[in-house]
């Protein structure tokens, strides 16, 4: 994956489908196959730091059909992004945007980058905080350099299709459960496999 910094478009899938609220009403949901949000995010060899269940299709939808133990090696394939979108108000001006505008958030891309929407136009923009918190907080409704505020904390949640290959696969709800930073040299074999799994298409 490009790193967000060159802030590289990655495939979108824009789907209308159904995320039922509590209430029972409709929600529209954005999906983007083969994200991966986060500073210098890339897929390959993660390990996990939990049990994870594995389903055929991601969603919470679908039924659990696998599980992969805490601590083992998994080929990270790609993932999708699964976002409830947002209102991000301005509150001052900044470059095109005046105070007032609402600016639909659809997902998150990294180092405060953001895919949103406004007047008809899909385009990156960076809004300054990062959805996970941090001094500005989840909104940007605290950062003094924030020039607007996401009405409601951003409900996403990042789907991972990975491989034990060993015959299991499927898609995991990332959820902080894969240590992310594993070095060559613990399996070079595996490393291997993966690339070419991850590189054909798998």
């Amino acid at each position: 994956m490009c790193g967000c910094k060159a802030r590289c478009l990655l495939p979108v899938l824009a789907l209308t489908s159904a995320l039922m609220s509590p209430a029972g009403a409709q929600r529209p949901v954005f999906v983007e196959a083969g994200a991966c949000p986060g500073e210098g995010c890339t897929y390959g060899v993660w390990r996990t730091v939990r049990p994870l269940s594995l389903r055929l299709t991601p969603g919470h939808g679908a039924m659990a059909d696998a599980r992969v133990p805490e601590g083992e090696l998994v080929c990270a394939l790609t993932g999708e992004v699964h976002t409830t979108p947002g209102e991000f108000v301005v509150r001052r001006e900044h470059g095109r945007f005046a105070p007032g505008d609402t600016v639909s958030v659809l997902t998150y891309r990294g180092e405060g980058w953001f895919l949103i929407q406004y007047l008809g136009d899909q385009f990156e923009e960076n809004l300054g905080f990062s959805p996970w918190g941090g001094t500005p907080g989840a909104r940007c409704e605290r950062g003094l350099d924030c020039w607007g505020v996401l009405q409601e904390p951003l409900e996403f949640d990042w789907w991972v299709r990975v491989d034990n290959l060993r015959g299991t696969v499927g898609w995991g709800l990332e959820d902080q459960a894969f240590d992310k930073l594993i070095p060559a040299t613990r399996d070079p074999e595996f490393f291997a496999e993966c690339r070419r799994r991850r590189e054909s298409g798998y």
